[in-house]
Formats: structure tokens, C-alpha cells, sequence
């Protein structure tokens, strides 16, 4: 998508904002790239910037942002398997992967290995072999580092990523279904990740928008006090000129040490 065009729809969903007194939907946003190439990852971005600019849109905290379906489900499928860097590693993070994977007995095991043995372990499982826990947990700690590695993001390091990625590995393998298999497990550790890098994600846009929120509030006392340092302004004074909720304001205050 072209620099202009993207900008020509960033204006236009803000002036609808502004007709709108400063409130959308995130449906609404997501209308406005539906037919686009821009990507979840572009498009948390939008959604914080909105917020920085200080319009509300409804859904964004609480559902995950899904963009328009242009793959079948077995190219989304082969993709989650075939997915590659979105964020590289850095040198740093490379050594860290390199020395886990060094560190684990089965870390060169064959893919036709793995799945013949988590056929024979899940069975053992399900027989009540706690030995067998143990085991299919080694046999997949190369193989959950590297999905780990897969889907690095800017909110996470690597070790951090590594370690939800066993934590899901393991959730797995203490609720082993029947059917489980080689693509199952390997669903679960993606599943879980995902499900960390989204809170990981949303928890980023609501602090940078804080740290938003606080640069304007202290730069509006700023101006809106007298020669003595007395606000001019009451706080519901304050929340209508900046458009903020009083409570908003008082907690953006506190935070700030000035709610005195």
C-alpha cells in the first residue's frame, strides 16, 4: 500500500472521528484496510496511533484484530507450520538459541522420528505413564524453542518466548487428547504463543497510549496554569477541554504526582 494512500485514509478516518466526537469501532477501522495488504502487525499500529491522537474505538482492547480472509485455511494452516521471522533475532538472541538447542539430547531428531514416537507416547499417556510425560516433553523442547524463534516479536526476547512456548507445551501434554499427534502438539505450542504475544501486544498499545496520555495532560497543566502555579481550571473544566474522563484525568494525575 502506497505511502499517500495510506495517509489519505488515516485523515479520513480521522475527520470522521472528529464528526463523530472522537469515537469509532474497530470494525470501522478494519472496513477502511479490508481492501488492502496491510497486515495485523500494521494495523495494531493504526489502532495506537488513533489512540494517541485521542479518539476512543470501541473492541480494540478486548477483541483480537482480524483482517479479511484472502488465504484458503490450508494456506493459513501451512503457513502457521512454514512461518518464518517476522522480527529478526539478534546476534545476541542467535547465541541463546543455538546454546538451548546444543543443550537438548533430541535436538537433531527427524521430523518422521518424532511423529512415530508421539504416536507411541501418547499412548502411554493415556495408560497413566508418567514416565511418558517426561520423555514427549524432552522429545519437543528443540522443536517448541524453534517455533518459539519463528515468532519472535518486538514485545518479547527470545528466552521469554521459550518459556511460554514449554509452558504451552506442557498445558499440552497434561490435557494429551486421543487424537493428539506430531501437527497437534506442535498447534498447541503456537496457540499458546499467540495468545501471549496478543496480551503482550495490547498491553504495549495501552501503555504507550498512557505514556501519551500523560505527555498531553502535563503539557494542558502546563499551559492552563497561572504565574503562581495555580490551575486555572477545575478538573471537570480540564476533562472537557482535553476531552478526557475525569476519572481518566485524576488517575493520569496521580501517576504524575500532581493530583495534590
Amino acid at each position: 500500500m502506497e505511502v499517500v494512500e495510506f495517509q489519505k485514509r488515516l485523515e479520513e478516518i480521522c475527520s470522521y472521528a472528529a464528526a463523530e466526537n472522537g469515537k469509532m469501532t474497530k470494525d470501522f477501522v478494519l472496513k477502511q484496510f479490508e481492501d488492502t495488504d496491510i497486515d495485523q502487525d500494521q494495523l495494531l499500529k493504526v489502532i495506537q496511533y488513533l489512540k494517541i491522537k485521542g479518539i476512543q474505538i470501541e473492541g480494540a482492547e478486548d477483541i483480537e484484530i482480524e483482517l479479511p480472509a484472502k488465504k484458503t485455511q490450508d494456506q493459513e494452516e501451512n503457513l502457521a507450520v512454514e512461518q518464518t521471522n517476522s522480527i529478526p533475532l539478534t546476534p545476541e538472541e542467535e547465541a541463546y538459541l543455538k546454546m538451548y538447542l546444543d543443550g537438548c539430547e533430541l535436538a537433531d531428531a527427524a521430523e518422521d522420528f518424532v511423529a512415530e514416537e508421539t504416536i507411541k507416547l501418547v499412548e502411554q499417556i493415556l495408560d497413566g505413564d508418567e514416565f511418558a510425560k517426561g520423555r514427549i516433553m524432552e522429545l519437543y523442547l528443540p522443536i517448541s524453542a524453534r517455533i518459539a524463534s519463528r515468532m519472535k516479536c518486538e514485545e518479547m526476547f527470545i528466552e521469554d518466548l521459550i518459556q511460554e512456548a514449554n509452558m504451552s507445551l506442557l498445558t499440552a501434554i497434561e490435557g494429551i487428547e486421543k487424537s493428539a499427534d506430531y501437527p497437534w502438539l506442535c498447534r498447541k505450542i503456537r496457540e499458546g504463543l499467540e495468545t501471549v504475544i496478543k496480551e503482550q501486544t495490547q498491553q504495549k498499545i495501552a501503555d504507550d497510549c498512557l505514556i501519551a496520555k500523560v505527555e498531553k495532560l502535563e503539557a494542558a497543566v502546563k499551559d492552563l496554569t497561572d504565574d503562581n502555579d495555580e490551575m486555572k481550571f477545575s478538573v471537570n473544566e480540564l476533562a472537557i477541554i482535553l476531552d478526557m474522563d475525569v476519572d481518566e484525568i485524576r488517575g493520569v494525575l496521580r501517576l504524575t504526582g500532581d493530583d495534590k
